[in-house]
């Protein structure tokens, strides 16, 4: 404790503009801005939040969730709005400010109920907007639980980017022109994709015809090449190569205990279920679930054993950052 305090205390600021300086002013709380230490400092400031409420609360820096379910709307309404008073409570006692502004609510729910239907949520007098759409650390989740807004978003983004490399191509030679295509198409792309690449294929269906006349730019392509042999001439993975790829990547860190521990009643090893020495256990790690419905197949639980089940034995005990390459290479291969 001694050595936090020495850190934090006896701490000034001021304001410089030009040669001009403010006179230097006390720092009685917070945590210096842009320090290794202040991010940690803070988590350990406010994890206490969820021990406040009985939301379920989800952090990740200053961004925070909380959720709750009740089986009537008006009981929902009630509980809220007395739960939001005990994180108002906290608030203040720690001294901190919420900006009502960015803070918003979205219902999730089965029940038909009116499009202008408001639930009157508020919070320190504050109310508190209802939306259809919420973004969280960069991914648009539905109150219906799909990913038609998402990969609206991601739609737009690669559109804009495609616009912008019509009028590239022309003065950059190929290899930068891939890399503008991974600054800007790929990281639209991979960001999110092992949840909202799982979504309906007609969904899809449109990121990947933005992506092929990416492709077929940079390569200098007619509209009606095939657009398959541009990837592979160009050693890039298509839109659902690029899915295959990133829950590889996540299955292989299941398999070496790199990931959360709430990833661990997704999949089941065979042998949990067994010690035999059969021929399925010779090539298999884990159970694939059985007899699900059509939507169940784009779960995780489904997708992820499959992938992994399809690469190669010696590929799968190779240290990650082998691991990841030679994957690219696997799928690429394929073309």
């Amino acid at each position: 404790m001694k050595l936090f305090e020495n850190y934090l205390a006896n701490r000034t600021h001021f304001v410089s503009i030009e040669d001009i300086q403010s006179q230097k002013a006390s720092v009685t709380c917070d945590v210096p801005q842009g320090s290794n230490l202040g991010a940690l400092f803070f988590l350990l400031y406010v994890n206490d939040i969820t021990h406040v409420s009985k939301f379920k609360t989800y952090l990740f820096a200053d961004d925070t969730v909380l959720s709750f379910s009740a089986k009537s709307v008006t009981d929902l309404k009630k509980k809220v709005n007395e739960e939001l008073n005990n994180i108002d409570n906290w608030l203040k006692h720690n001294k901190l400010s919420l900006n009502c502004n960015k803070t918003q609510y979205m219902m999730i729910t089965k029940q038909k109920i009116p499009l202008n239907f408001d639930m009157n949520i508020s919070i320190n007098n504050h109310i508190i907007s209802k939306v259809d759409n919420l973004k969280y650390l960069g991914v648009v989740l539905g109150n219906k639980l799909t990913w038609n807004s998402h990969i609206a978003q991601v739609k737009k983004q690669i559109s804009q980017a495609c616009g912008a490399h019509t009028r590239l191509r022309h003065y950059l030679p190929i290899n930068s022109l891939i890399t503008v295509y991974y600054s800007l198409v790929f990281s639209h792309l991979q960001y999110g994709i092992s949840s909202w690449g799982s979504a309906s294929t007609y969904l899809l269906k449109t990121i990947k015809t933005i992506q092929n006349k990416f492709i077929r730019l940079i390569a200098f392509s007619s509209y009606g090449s095939n657009a398959e042999k541009l990837y592979a001439q160009l050693k890039i993975l298509n839109l659902n190569d690029i899915y295959k790829l990133q829950i590889a990547k996540l299955m292989h860190k299941f398999k070496h205990d790199c990931l959360p521990s709430v990833f661990n009643h997704l999949f089941t090893k065979l042998d949990n279920i067994h010690s035999y020495n059969t021929r399925q256990k010779t090539f298999q790690e884990y159970i694939v679930p059985r007899k699900i419905l059509a939507i169940a197949q784009k779960s995780l639980a489904y997708t992820g054993v499959k992938i992994w089940e399809s690469l190669d034995q010696n590929l799968k005990v190779q240290p990650f950052y082998i691991f990841k390459k030679k994957c690219k290479l696997h799928f690429l291969n394929q073309y």
